[in-house]
């Protein structure tokens, strides 16, 4: 009964995913992706180091365009130098 419930929850949550190219965002108030305005868009280094190798982590941030809620992703870990 346990492996039915993992693979039901599972399936439900691949049928939600939204697929986001590299330069879109997941807009929580819009509930799609979204690209941010123009301009809006930084690169934030969070200062935490996470990793087996202790690699620096950063986020992008920027602007819905279309009803400009801020948007957050957490980029691939960053070798450090």
């Amino acid at each position: 009964m346990g492996e039915d419930l993992l693979n039901f929850i599972k399936e439900k949550r691949h049928k939600r995913k939204i697929p986001i190219q590299d330069n879109e965002f997941y807009c929580v108030k819009c509930h799609k992706a979204v690209k941010a305005k123009i301009g809006s868009e930084q690169v934030i280094k969070t200062g935490k180091l996470i990793g087996r190798n202790n690699n620096e982590q950063s986020k992008k941030v920027g602007i819905c365009e279309h009803c400009g809620t801020q948007l957050n992703k957490f980029l691939q870990v960053c070798q450090r130098d």
